[in-house]
């Protein structure tokens, strides 16, 4: 596993921050908990799940925080202020989503989210204003789907309009579902950013309880694997993607 860090100007080199055998099986999530701390948190090839925390560029020691056979996709985790919530996908054949909460420093049980969703692909999560969070994950059917955490309890489960038909799927004998990438850029508002059949790189955007058409924003085969996306402020949005020549590539929006 390795890390670079953002300094307002440069990024930093890449630096390894755990063992070469380290046995990771997913892509990390990785969260801010205050000024200059964040936790890491990573699949392990027996589907548990650890967490390791940074303070000040120091690292913590690793932590499993669940049993084998938890997922075997990269989990979402996000900070509502009140709770850090680590959200994912079931082991396997197991399409459901599952939620453990953070609050201090006590990690409470982890409870299934027995809305009926059927996923095959991770879920992202972007925490909203007032403790609540919006969810997004790609069905078995390749349409995109969304379900918030209203702080109080999760509510139905909606497909989100202006789906592509299809979302790109890994090569291989596999059939892996791409997860799409969903961050809040104010209130009610959020941008939701997904790799398309071709390749290229999608975004829509949610505003006045209204979806948008997907834009394009990177040319077919850019990418065969989910983005990653996060809310600068100000409506500010930094988008990540694996290109198909194995670089890492940003895209800023203003």
């Amino acid at each position: 596993m390795y890390r670079t860090t953002y300094d307002g100007t440069n990024w930093s080199a890449f630096q390894m921050i755990d063992s070469p055998n380290a046995l990771v099986s997913a892509a990390p999530a990785v969260v801010s908990t205050g000024d200059n701390q964040y936790s890491l948190f990573l699949v392990r090839t027996d589907g548990s799940i650890a967490q390791q925390n940074f303070t000040n560029g120091t690292r913590g020691n690793l932590l499993q925080i669940s049993g084998p056979k938890s997922t075997d996709v990269a989990p979402s985790v996000v900070n509502t202020g009140s709770k850090v919530a680590l959200l994912f996908k079931g082991y396997g054949s197991d399409t459901s989503l599952y939620e453990r909460d953070l609050i201090g420093t006590t990690w409470g049980p982890t409870s299934r989210i027995d809305q009926g969703q059927i996923t095959y692909s991770a879920p992202s999560a972007t925490a909203l204003n007032n403790g609540k969070i919006a969810m997004f994950w790609t069905g078995t059917d390749n349409s995109l789907y969304q379900q918030n955490f209203n702080g109080t309890r999760w509510t139905a489960i909606k497909q989100v309009s202006g789906s592509p038909t299809g979302i790109q799927k890994g090569g291989g004998n596999d059939v892996i579902l791409v997860a799409p990438s969903g961050v809040s850029t104010g209130s009610g508002k959020y941008a939701l950013f997904v790799t398309g059949t071709d390749g290229a790189l999608y975004d829509e955007t949610y505003s006045n309880q209204i979806w948008s058409p997907f834009e394009q924003l990177a040319g077919p085969s850019s990418t065969a694997v989910g983005p990653a996306a996060v809310s600068l402020g100000n409506q500010r949005i930094a988008v990540f993607i694996s290109g198909t020549n194995g670089a890492l590539y940003e895209k800023l929006y203003d």
